[in-house]
């Protein structure tokens, strides 16, 4: 039969025999439940009986329970149209969404969805009744077949469009934002009509790039391939984009079925891509891709590690604070979190330290801060430097050792010595923190540790920030002698370009340490070197000038020895300091011990062959320089 005599059978033969009034009307009797009653007595005419006259038929009738016999209008109907006797919408809405998300192509999901969108048009819904669609929604999508996910996007803006206008139609986790998504508000004054013309005879791949987002996403992109896709990322994301998120979520809701092979493709490109749009483009992938996976997938490294290394990896340098936070806010594993961390870890040295300090702030503190049964996912790990580089990567570095403890409270420093940061070295010596061993115990481990090879393990940038944070922080004397004893003890291993920088730490840390602390077994008095009380008022500029020019080995007497000691002396040989001496020792200038403090520190390495030249001189030098210089 056509459909017009499917209806004739309807409505003059089904209706009138089932709505007589007689002892068994509608005839339910022989049915035991609400499908046997539709098959029964309606059998394949039911799909042309509205909902509401089904009900009529048999009020006994249960839409909720004969859901696989009903028509994908039908089930439509239940979920919008206000009938009697069944439960709260939420109840419905979440049943319906139950049986068709387990079978969504066999159960004919998209169908239903395109009379979703037709019903609440005529038969406008509460603004509820939206939210939970939506949540529904969001949660089907990532089961979907790939080739049904355009069809289900389309259908989710034509329902944003009925929506009341201030209805907001967010997703499940409120701290992840969302971005809007209304196609009439995207494509308004946007002519298109020229790109459609040529994708419908196969667009040359020469000319993708010469349309805009907005055109593209205000088209049909049926037939969009994946590789066209990675063409136009790549030539719009290193443009000066100006395009709204709202129009990057619906050019890529339209090409979600290409989507994941492209982000594939482009993360396999040798080039980086780089451009001020990858954040944005980013937080859309974010809500259609990350915001989409299931409790379980959220839970499953090999999904997590395989989102964002295989088709996110590019976009991560450059991730917002809003995408970060999102993402910690994410019921993740700790195997997933440090699958992320990995990736994250990997593009360190593409992201500025602004980027860097994001990552951290947002995505790295907050999860391991939570309070779980694993905080601080401390039990997959079998060590402190374990622990440090599966949960922090490179960005351990940019942490304090506090907040270290504070998110670790079993991290033990001293076993962790080879992945710390200078910096955090020198907390480690300077701070009082809680849990650890005395600080000559701390000191004496440190020093044994960065001498063993002091240039690889960074030991003048330690004892930078050992004087910074002493001036911060008082140590008591004995911590000072411990330090002063073992940097006299490094002294004689060090390689030679590094004594200047340890005596100049040695004076610079005097001058913090309590008065009259010196080491136990000295005794002989110390001269304070500071070079900022030395220099003041003392230019260097024309000495420095004549020397970056000169090319002899003496050096002119009319400077000061205090404008020696305050310049770059970094080419200053043995035979120049000899000059120097001859200048300076004789006759009756008088300089302070801290003056030649300071200049001898500096020239270290070259002081001891001076000597040795100076002391071959046949004539005696005699003058009251001498003595100060000597001591």
């Amino acid at each position: 039969m056509d459909q017009m005599r499917q209806e004739l059978v309807v409505k003059y033969f089904i209706q009138p025999f089932l709505t007589k009034n007689s002892s068994d009307s509608g005839c339910v009797s022989n049915s035991n439940s609400s499908v046997a009653w539709l098959q029964k007595n309606l059998g394949r005419f039911s799909f042309l009986v509205s909902l509401s006259d089904l009900l009529k038929l048999n009020t006994d009738f249960s839409p909720l329970s004969a859901l696989e016999v009903l028509s994908p209008k039908q089930t439509a109907e239940l979920v919008v149209l206000p009938l009697p006797g069944l439960p709260g919408k939420d109840v419905i809405i979440n049943t319906v969404f139950d049986f068709l998300s387990k079978s969504p192509k066999e159960r004919r999901l998209p169908e239903f969805l395109y009379h979703l969108s037709r019903l609440s048009v005529v038969t406008p819904v509460g603004c509820t009744v939206y939210q939970t669609i939506f949540v529904r929604l969001y949660q089907a999508m990532s089961a979907l077949p790939q080739e049904m996910e355009p069809i289900v996007w389309a259908n989710v803006y034509d329902l944003t469009e009925s929506a009341p206008m201030d209805c907001s139609l967010v997703p499940v986790n409120q701290q992840c934002p969302v971005s809007s998504h209304n196609a009439t508000r995207v494509c308004a004054g946007v002519d298109s009509s020229a790109l459609q013309q040529l994708s419908d005879s196969g667009i040359s791949p020469g000319l993708l790039c010469d349309y805009s987002i907005k055109q593209y996403a205000c088209s049909q992109l049926k037939d969009l391939t994946a590789e066209n896709l990675v063409t136009l990322l790549k030539c719009k994301l290193s443009e000066n984009n100006t395009d709204s998120k709202e129009t990057w979520k619906l050019f890529f809701t339209k090409a979600s079925a290409v989507l994941d092979q492209a982000l594939v493709l482009l993360s396999n490109q040798s080039e980086p891509v780089i451009g001020p749009a990858l954040s944005q483009v980013l937080d859309v992938i974010g809500e259609i891709r990350v915001n989409r996976l299931t409790e379980d997938q959220l839970r499953d490294s090999v999904v997590i590690r395989k989102l964002f290394s295989g088709r996110l990896r590019v976009f991560l340098p450059s991730a917002s604070g809003g995408f970060l936070h999102c993402l910690s806010t994410k019921n993740l594993s700790c195997d997933s979190y440090q699958a992320v961390v990995k990736e994250f870890g990997a593009q360190f040295d593409h992201m500025n330290l602004e980027q860097q300090q994001l990552v951290l702030k947002e995505l790295v503190v907050p999860f391991l801060s939570r309070p779980t049964s694993d905080s601080g996912c401390v039990s997959n790990s079998n060590s402190s430097v374990d622990w440090l580089q599966k949960n922090l990567g490179p960005f351990s570095v940019l942490v304090s050792l506090g907040n270290l403890l504070n998110l670790n409270t079993d991290f033990s420093p001293l076993s962790a010595l080879q992945v710390l940061s200078p910096k955090q070295t020198a907390e480690l010596v300077v701070l009082p923190l809680p849990g650890l061993p005395g600080k000559d115990v701390i000191i004496n481990t440190v020093f044994d540790y960065l001498t063993e090879s002091p240039k690889e393990r960074r030991l003048p940038e330690f004892l930078y920030h050992l004087v910074r944070l002493s001036e911060e922080m008082m140590l008591p004397c004995d911590s000072f002698k411990t330090i002063y004893e073992r940097l006299y003890q490094a002294l004689p291993s060090a390689p030679p370009e590094m004594e200047p920088v340890i005596q100049a730490i040695i004076d610079n840390l005097m001058q913090t340490a309590p008065e009259d602390c010196l080491p136990m077994n000295m005794k002989c008095p110390i001269t304070p070197a500071n070079d900022t009380r030395v220099c003041e008022g003392n230019a260097s500029d024309s000495l420095q000038s004549y020397l970056a020019t000169s090319n002899t080995t003496n050096v002119p007497c009319n400077f000061t020895l205090e404008e020696y000691a305050c310049a770059s002396l970094k080419d200053f040989t043995a035979e120049h300091l000899v000059s120097l001496l001859k200048c300076n020792l004789p006759g009756n200038s008088s300089h302070s011990k801290e003056t030649w403090k300071v200049l001898l520190t500096k020239l270290t390495s070259v002081l001891d062959q001076a000597l040795d030249m100076f002391s071959n001189m046949s004539k005696p030098v005699i003058g009251p320089a001498v003595s100060q210089a000597l001591m």
